[in-house]
């Protein structure tokens, strides 16, 4: 199960433009030695790596060259799926939701889904049905499932959205009168 912290690093990192250690220190507003052994952690379980070195993106008093290595979140399908895996062992299934959505709409996703095309749905489905997992509670995917699905996931046809404007204003006629 993912710390707070990490879940944090990760989202920053679903940008997809890296970030140096310094950097994610400072959006997290801890030192960069507390914030060392997180990235530690997370590179040792594949879900990060480091990138070759480039120009630092920090300001520096003395005006010379500066390099640092940024971070990136795994574009290894192993490393997505201990991703995925990580996120889905979490006890509280709406917060888990909550971090796949925004996985959903991140840059990363989009990445990787044009490399490895249906290959991330399905390491999804199956990191989300298997074992602890919440997504694997009878209770979760007969009852709470389908409302997610229904509440946040829901498209509703061009027709369908005119219709409930439709019956929306009408109701607010009838208010008024």
């Amino acid at each position: 199960m993912l710390t707070k912290t990490q879940v944090k690093v990760i989202l920053i990192l679903l940008d997809n433009q890296g970030h140096a250690g310094w950097e994610l220190a400072e959006y997290l507003e801890i030192e960069d030695s507390n914030l060392n052994p997180i990235l530690k952690n997370l590179e040792k379980m594949e879900i990060i790596y480091k990138e070759n070195l480039r120009l630092s993106r920090k300001q520096h008093k003395n005006k010379g060259y500066y390099s640092e290595i940024p971070y990136f979140l795994s574009k290894s399908l192993n490393g997505f799926r201990i991703l995925i895996r990580e996120i889905a062992a979490t006890s509280r299934p709406y917060d888990t939701g909550f971090l796949l959505e925004i996985i959903d709409n991140s840059k990363y996703l989009k990445t990787m889904k044009e490399q490895f095309k249906e290959e991330i749905n399905t390491i999804i489905n199956d990191e989300l049905s298997k074992g602890d997992s919440p997504f694997s509670d009878p209770f979760f995917v007969t009852i709470i499932k389908p409302e997610l699905e229904e509440e946040l996931f829901c498209d509703l046809e061009r027709d369908s959205v005119e219709e409930i404007q439709a019956w929306h204003k009408k109701l607010l006629r009838g208010s008024q009168e």
